[in-house]
């Protein structure tokens, strides 16, 4: 649950921060399809943003879990 938390975390301070300049987020970039940034994802897809996530590797589980919960995976090579 830990990282859950911190990346929960992470989103609420980005929302109210934000929220200070009016701005309105719809398109987000997660670097990395590890715990941390597949956790980002996730929550970035359940707040209804297009979410892009870029890392290094081409093929496996990384692009299957990313276009599972509908976002973009792209590779850095």
């Amino acid at each position: 649950m830990e990282p859950t938390t911190v990346v929960a975390k992470a989103w609420d301070h980005i929302f109210r921060i934000g929220a200070r300049a009016k701005w309105e987020p719809r398109v987000v970039l997660v670097t990395g399809a590890g715990p941390i940034g597949l956790l980002a994802a996730l929550l970035g897809r359940q707040r209804g943003l297009e979410v892009h996530v870029l890392d290094q590797v081409t093929s496996g589980v990384k692009p299957e879990l990313v276009a599972a919960i509908g976002a973009t995976y792209t590779t850095a090579t």
